[in-house]
């Protein structure tokens, strides 16, 4: 679990809020926020002591924000544009190495938000080098969305105000994606 300096990490995050989320609003801010601040505590990454649920939420999280930075740096101008495409190839890379099966087998919101993110990136990074891997993981998206019954309004149980608009979004991004 890596991080960039602060200074690199909040241009990030600032070019992903002013430029891709207006466009795919598939994070709650506040909620990223506060997780985000979370990193910069000491102690904040998950260790091999941690409780195991608590290591999977922070790992969604460190996840979550390298996405961001690898979108953001599509937009930054603190980092120079020689070296931008490597930046977010880097975060990107980053999240790629963490998200694996165990993650998948857990289908839920956020799991679904970082597929979203990833195709954002794919979209924005290489639209003809990774045209197969895009088209893959919004068709993952969708299906792990219709599995979680995002498409429906009717889940059952009653939903917050917050849990039901941020379905919603995270659905009609998927489908904007694909």
């Amino acid at each position: 679990f890596v991080l960039p300096p602060r200074e690199i990490a909040d241009d990030l995050l600032r070019c992903y809020w002013d430029y891709s989320h207006p466009v795919f609003p598939v994070l709650h801010r506040p909620t990223v926020m506060s997780e985000y601040e979370k990193f910069w505590a000491p102690g904040s990454f998950p260790d091999r002591h941690a409780n195991e649920t608590n290591n999977f939420t922070r790992t969604l999280s460190y996840i979550t924000v390298n996405m961001v930075f690898a979108i953001g740096s599509q937009f930054t101008t603190v980092v120079k544009p020689a070296a931008v495409s490597g930046y977010g190839a880097e975060f990107y890379q980053r999240s790629r190495k963490l998200m694996n099966f165990e993650i998948m087998d857990s289908v839920q919101l956020a799991t679904i938000q970082i597929l979203l993110l990833t195709g954002v990136y794919l979209y924005y990074e290489q639209p003809t080098t990774y045209a197969d891997r895009c088209w893959n993981i919004v068709g993952l998206t969708i299906r792990s969305s219709q599995a979680l019954g995002l498409h429906s309004e009717y889940v059952g149980v009653p939903l917050g105000q917050l849990d039901r608009e941020m379905r919603r979004r995270v659905w009609h991004c998927a489908i904007l994606l694909d």
